[in-house]
Formats: C-alpha cells, structure tokens, sequence
C-alpha cells in the first residue's frame, strides 16, 4: 500500500490529539478553551466550569477516535509489505475510521451540546439572580402565589428561592428569550444585556433547544415565528434540525459574550463579588452546585 493513500485517511481529522490548538481557527478556541483569567461572580463560575467539562468530554471523544485512526493507519503500514491485497485494506480502513463513525452521529453530538448549553446557561440565569436577590431581597416581591404546601417542603429560605425562580425561568425559556429579557429587566433593572444580532443568535440557541427537547428537532410553526431569519440558518418547516460542529460553536461563543455581559452588569449593580475562574477554581468547595454559599 500506498503511504500516501494511508495518511489520506487521517488527512480530515477535526482534532488530533495533542495538536487540538493547531486543527481549530480563533473562533473555536474561544468557544473550546475558555480564559482562566475571566473575571465572573460564583454563578458564572459554575456555568463556565460545567460548560468546560462538558466541552472537555466532547473533545476528549474526537481526540481518541483521531488517536485510534493513527494507530491502525501506522499498523497498515507495517503490515503492508506483507499483504497483496493492499486496495482493499485501504478502502476498509477509510469506510470502518473511527473519524468516520464519529461524522454519522454528528448532529445527534451537536443536539447534546445545545440542549447541554441552554440548560447550563438557564440555570446560571437563576443562579446570578439569587445572588442579586440576597443583596436586594425587595426583587422577590410580586403578585405570584405558592402554595403553603409547597413552602413547608423546604427546609431553607434559600430552597424557597431556588424553586421560585427555577419554575419561572423554566416557564420563561419555553416563551423565548424576549420574555427572560422582560423579567430581568422588570427584576434586577438591568434594560439591555446584549445587543440585537446577540439577541437574535440567542434566540435560535435556545429554541433549538425547545425543538430539539419537545419535538425531536423538527421545526414547527412556534419555532420560525420565534427565530428571526439569519443569514447563516435556512430553517424549513417539516424538517429535522441539522446543526453541526460549526453551527455549535457559532452558537456556544454568542451565548457566552451573552453571559459574560449579564454577569458584569449584575455584578456591578448589586455589588457582588467576581473573581478570576482560576481564583474560583482554586478555593473551590467540595459542592460547586451550592452556588450561594458564603464566599
């Protein structure tokens, strides 16, 4: 065989082991390698550090079928001086590579990523406002009843807090992001946290993770009305969601400038404390889930 036709079949790899910086352009190395440096609140700690574990697992998969190709390509070679059937065990090791494998279930990997994302990035949401809240307590107040039932399954005050806005946002993230937007606004005062095309992009990231949760990914009449055209989707009616790996990235790095921003601006109006991740990370608990925690 061929050594050429062997190093062909590794020749479109997405990420090759130790060499994953070099595979990836900018954008990608922002959304897969976050800055330790990062400035954020307990909550946005927490976020980011379940979205690099999550990121982690994604590239810890790509990087052993990449390292499972070089080895079978490498054995190929060795044993090709010594095979006469040197095409046909080319044309097996291209149709049966991990890398290969790996490609046909590519949207079902990005489908995890996103609905992985949304729910990390939701539950930071809830996080960050019962930080604001501890500050403010007079942000809980409004009109919405709970049942004495229901207060009495708690055993803290902070329990309470936890199932009040965790129910809302819940019921929020499946009316769309304008509606998330009015009640932080209307809540914690904060008018504006992203610009319009991050809101827009936004909105995508999340209704796909509504379509994709509750309609096995096909798209819908609530979807389109709720993702305004973008230059880079071309969603239809009837058809499965196809997000790939580009897609993901393109979606991951809008959602977190989006949360880097709510953080700052929340931080700074309510006074909460921010410290680099990597300050964070190194004085972190046995329980990073307690985000409200004394720190």
């Amino acid at each position: 065989m061929k050594e050429k036709e062997l190093e062909s079949i590794n020749s479109n790899k997405i990420i090759d082991g130790d060499k994953i910086n070099d595979q990836l352009d900018d954008n990608s190395k922002d959304a897969f390698f976050l800055d330790d440096k990062q400035l954020c609140s307990k909550a946005l700690y927490v976020f980011l550090k379940e979205y690099n574990e999550t990121i982690e697992y994604f590239l810890t998969i790509i990087g052993m079928a990449a390292k499972m190709d070089e080895i079978r390509t490498a054995a190929a070679k060795a044993l090709s001086d010594y095979n006469n059937e040197k095409e046909e065990l080319c044309t097996e090791l291209e149709n049966n590579s991990a890398m290969n494998r790996i490609r046909k279930y590519e949207i079902i990997q990005m489908n995890q990523l996103v609905n992985s994302t949304v729910n990390n990035f939701l539950s930071y949401l809830s996080d960050v406002i019962q930080l604001a809240i501890r500050e403010n307590p007079e942000i809980l107040k409004s009109q919405e009843a709970i049942k004495i039932e229901e207060i009495l399954s708690f055993r803290s005050y902070n329990e309470i807090l936890d199932y009040i806005i965790d129910k809302k946002l819940t019921d929020l993230s499946y009316q769309g992001i304008d509606k998330i937007q009015e009640y932080i606004s209307n809540r914690l005062g904060i008018r504006e946290f992203c610009t319009s095309e991050q809101k827009k992009i936004l909105k995508i990231t999340i209704e796909s993770r509504n379509i994709i949760s509750h309609n096995r990914g096909i798209i819908n009449d609530i979807f389109l009305s709720r993702t305004n055209s973008h230059e880079r989707f071309k969603f239809q009616k009837g058809e499965k969601l196809n997000l790939i790996l580009d897609d993901f990235e393109f979606l991951a790095l809008n959602c977190l400038n989006v949360t880097f921003s709510i953080d700052q601006m929340i931080c700074e109006k309510f006074r909460i404390k921010r410290k680099k991740f990597s300050t964070w990370s190194d004085s972190q608990s046995k329980h990073d889930g307690v985000v409200l925690s004394a720190q």
